[in-house]
Formats: C-alpha cells, structure tokens, sequence
C-alpha cells in the first residue's frame, strides 16, 4: 500500500447474535461498534475524529500524523469482537422432573 492511501476495514459477522467490536490501530484505540448479527460494516475513520483512516510509512508520515518511529504497535490493525452474553433460563415443563436449560442471547425470541 501506498504512503498517504485511505484505507477502510472491512467486518461480517457470520453469526446469527449480535457482538462488540473493539478497533485500535498503531496500538491507540479508535472506537468501539455494535455488529448484529448477520451484518457487515465497511469503517472508515475512528469513532472520535472526522478523518479518515490513512496508511503511512514511517519514514514518509507527515509529523501531523502522530507517527512515532520505533513503537512495535506501528502498523497493527487489531479488531477484538466480543459476542452479546448469553442468558441462562431454566423452563419448567409440566410433568418433566428436571428444568430444560436453555442459554440464549438478549436479542433472542424463543417460542416454546
């Protein structure tokens, strides 16, 4: 890739629940962003600032990147997805000794 080229991350999640997804790059932190289930999202800038994501050589980073030479977080893109948690619910059956377990995300609609 090019010095100076605007990038986007791309993400799907193949899942039927929904998950957070986390994004540093360079080892700074730019945003966190829901992702539903099934759904995919093209990022093209942080959360925090109105530029968009751009790849820059060390050597050739103008200084108003805040492109520091020598960190060994330079040029790593990290997404952490983290998936909705999950509710345990014991469901009484008449005439049944023990409680059917059923784990479900929030998001879930379950029909018994």
């Amino acid at each position: 890739m090019k010095s100076g080229t605007q990038y986007q991350i791309h993400v799907k999640n193949t899942r039927a629940y929904g998950c957070n997804l986390d994004i540093s790059i360079d080892g700074y932190d730019v945003g966190g962003w829901t992702v539903d289930g099934g759904d995919e999202l093209s990022i093209e800038r942080p959360v925090y600032e109105p530029k968009k994501f751009t790849f820059y050589r060390v050597k050739t980073a103008p200084k108003e990147a805040g492109i520091e030479s020598g960190r060994s977080e330079n040029g790593v893109v990290k997404c952490v997805f983290t998936p909705e948690a999950f509710f345990y619910v014991p469901v009484i059956i008449s005439g049944s000794s023990q409680p059917l377990g059923v784990n479900m995300p929030p998001s879930a609609i379950v029909v018994i």
